[in-house]
């Protein structure tokens, strides 16, 4: 029997192509940033803004609603994550569970390594990593945080696992949930290759583990989901990113600080996605750290900083 794998395109990258479409895809990010604006300001995080009233009437109002994204301030993801319950949208149906979409296709048989997916008969979730029912399972492919699949990576090192089913790619979930810390270095790639000998592809989620950006088979950076989130960067001197969910109803945030950095491009990938890019993400902490070099101009009487 021949097993015939192909590149399975976003939606986003398909509709691209096409100006026409490129217009309908427009204008159903901006009013799925007005929606989540509208949440957003009903909450009682979002009640509470100078302006209030304003505001609502503004997102109500402007076509083109991502241009009052800094009408509001960036809220950072300790406070997220610390006081909860005063961004709950409290109308909202979501369920919470999202449904795992795989790079490839056909959709192989596939462990997550954690909670919060819709489980199918060929997608399972195991929280607690390997054990006699993930071995049961035989899995084709592992998907999970960086750190649950690094887990399983030194089971096979330090305690003799094996996995001779998982023969397709690994998905290493980053992102919003996991912080800087979940951050896919080389050196955990390359941990992961050697571990399971496949390729992995990087999934960046949101806090409801809604996909927000992902690598292509070309591994040249993440592509951005226009209808899922909004990227910034505001501080070009930390690249600090700053994320919108539009996916996330049920605790709804405008512009979110990450603890994360990176660079945002918007040339083409090598795979021909015309959209923005996710490059050389990286933590925060480490960005910080880079000294920071003062050279004195010519006749200046600035001297370099003592060293003793």
């Amino acid at each position: 029997m021949r097993l015939v794998i192909r590149w399975s395109s976003p939606p986003w990258l398909k509709a691209d192509r096409s100006p026409k479409v490129n217009r309908k895809a427009l204008a159903t990010r901006q009013e799925r940033i007005r929606d989540l604006m509208l949440l957003s300001l009903g909450t009682a995080e979002g009640r509470d803004l100078p302006a209030h009233r304003e505001l609502v009437a503004l997102v109500r109002t402007s076509p083109r609603p991502e241009s009052l994204l800094d009408r509001f301030p960036v809220i950072s993801s300790e406070r997220y994550s610390s006081e909860r319950e005063r961004f709950l949208n409290l109308n909202s149906d979501e369920s919470g569970f999202q449904r795992f979409e795989y790079p490839q296709a056909p959709l192989p048989r596939t462990a997550i390594l954690m909670e919060g997916f819709v489980e199918t008969e060929k997608v399972m979730c195991f929280p607690e990593g390997w054990g006699t029912d993930l071995d049961r399972f035989r899995a084709e492919c592992l998907a999970g945080p960086v750190a649950m699949l690094r887990r399983m990576a030194a089971s096979v090192y330090n305690r003799g696992a094996h996995f001779p089913s998982v023969k397709r790619p690994i998905v290493a979930f980053t992102g919003l949930p996991f912080g800087d810390a979940g951050i896919l270095t080389e050196s955990s790639r390359e941990q992961l290759r050697r571990a399971f000998n496949v390729p992995i592809y990087e999934y960046f989620l949101g806090h409801r583990n809604e996909l927000l950006a992902r690598e292509c088979v070309e591994h040249a950076g993440l592509h951005i989901d226009p209808a899922q989130a909004v990227f910034e960067v505001l501080n070009p001197e930390t690249s600090e990113l700053v994320v919108t969910s539009l996916a996330n109803s049920l605790f709804p945030v405008i512009r979110l600080s990450t603890g994360i950095c990176a660079t945002l491009t918007e040339e083409n990938c090598p795979c021909g996605f015309r959209g923005q890019r996710l490059m050389n993400i990286r933590p925060l902490a480490d960005q910080l750290a880079q000294p920071r070099i003062r050279v004195a101009m010519a006749g200046s009487s600035a001297a370099p900083p003592s060293h003793d």
